[in-house]
């Protein structure tokens, strides 16, 4: 407000839960599970002048305990974004206009820089000397510029690179969870956002009896990964040093008009602009978003 208290809180009604948590599908029918009401606005969860005096939210998870279980788990964000901003904000001592804009156009790719270090560490000599195409790969990742920038291959590998392990990593795990539920859980797929920290746990501890039996090591599912990766970056048959970030990550602002008679998109689409920026940090930017 204008003497400087800041405030967080839940706009719009909560439920008051009755014998379950809301952290997992339930059933009624028995009568012992339901909404009892909604919560009093007293009872909300809320961050009011927090010591540091500031308050970030990005997306993700404000709260935790009690007041988390009162809110319940909605699909919050990885939480990478937040700490990025959080780290500008507590450096920032009296942020003027200018700070906050730096801090909004902030594309460094702080989650992928320990990516990009697992990548590179399993291009050893030996391994790029079995494939040709695995030293331009190096090459380009060692030149990424650590940042989601329009120009930079070497982000793009790496931030395919990482998607396509996790479908390695966790498809087999899920594999009796998705014979069950195929819709939800398809291949390739996580069921949220929070993948990261177990994902990256598989590839890092390297456990013998959670490796897919089809690969004889981690090292050999992570070479595995970035084969295909370059794979399908190359399909079309241009070379990996074309695939910039900014080919990707570019804009696709169609009007609906132009859906229906498309002789109309040369006069009503705007035109494409490749866009800075992804969604785990603060300048996120994407093609519908």
């Amino acid at each position: 407000d204008a003497a400087g208290r800041v405030g967080w809180t839940i706009i719009g009604r909560i439920p008051r839960r009755a014998g379950h948590d809301g952290s997992v599908p339930a059933s009624w029918a028995d009568g012992t599970r339901r909404w009892d009401g909604w919560l009093a606005p007293g009872d909300y969860p809320r961050v009011v002048d927090p010591p540091s005096g500031r308050i970030w939210t990005a997306n993700a998870r404000v709260v935790g305990g009690e007041k988390l279980a009162k809110v319940g788990v909605g699909g919050y964000d990885l939480g990478a974004r937040q700490g990025q901003i959080r780290d500008l904000l507590l450096g920032t001592e009296k942020a003027s206009e200018g700070d906050m804009l730096r801090i909004q156009l902030d594309a460094r790719a702080l989650l992928l820089a320990r990516w990009q270090e697992l990548l590179l560490g399993v291009l050893t000599p030996e391994a790029v000397a079995q494939d040709a195409r695995r030293a331009e790969a190096r090459r380009l990742v060692e030149a990424w510029g650590a940042r989601a920038s329009v120009d930079s291959v070497g982000y793009r590998v790496v931030r395919a690179f990482r998607e396509r392990v996790r479908g390695f990593a966790l498809d087999p795990l899920l594999a009796p969870a998705r014979a069950r539920d195929e819709k939800r859980l398809r291949p390739g797929n996580a069921p949220n956002a929070r993948w990261e920290g177990p994902v990256w746990a598989l590839v890092t501890e390297r456990s013998a009896h959670l490796l897919d039996p089809r690969f004889a090591s981690w090292d050999a599912l992570l070479l595995d990964a970035l084969d295909e990766t370059v794979v399908e970056l190359t399909k079309d048959g241009r070379p990996l040093s074309e695939r910039t970030w900014g080919e990707r990550n570019t804009t696709l602002i169609r009007h609906p008009l132009a859906r229906a008679v498309p002789q109309l998109g040369g006069f009503l689409n705007m035109p494409p602009l490749p866009l800075p920026g992804d969604n785990h940090m603060p300048r996120f930017q994407s093609p519908s978003a």
